[in-house]
């Protein structure tokens, strides 16, 4: 995501990588006793949060919700539509900085890598759960 923002100065990347931040604090809070996860596991659910909610308006739809739930949070049960919001608006946020054209490649690109790597497809949260991709 930095290099999609490499010719732009210096405070669009510090505001980039503080969103970035964010969005790692939320992951780990919103893994609570599954906070012990591998950093990998982590930056995994990061990029599927970004996945998720690249295409955010201002509410979250249904379709994003139910990803979520099944793919974000650790439960369906678990799931809070405040943080869920707020992740979205972090990722809205990343979007406005990187562009939606180029967050979109980069995600692509990315989620084919992660996906790749069983370490994170190990993750429990995701195991025996069939996670639809909407591009």
């Amino acid at each position: 995501l930095l290099g999609a923002v490499d010719g732009q100065n210096r405070l669009v990347k510090h505001e980039l990588c503080a969103a970035l931040k964010v969005l790692e604090s939320l992951v780990r809070c919103i893994e609570g006793e599954f906070s012990h996860l591998a950093d990998r596991k982590v930056y995994y659910r990061m990029l599927m949060a970004v996945n998720i909610f690249k295409n955010v308006k201002e509410k979250i739809s249904d379709v994003e919700r139910e990803q979520a739930q099944s793919g974000l949070f650790p439960t369906a049960e678990q799931y809070v539509e405040e943080t869920a919001y707020l992740v979205a608006d972090v990722v809205s946020q990343i979007r406005s900085f990187v562009g939606l054209k180029q967050l979109h490649e980069i995600i692509a690109s990315s989620w084919s890598r992660a996906r790749s790597h069983k370490e994170a497809l190990s993750d429990p949260v995701h195991a025996g759960h069939s996670f639809d991709v909407h591009r």
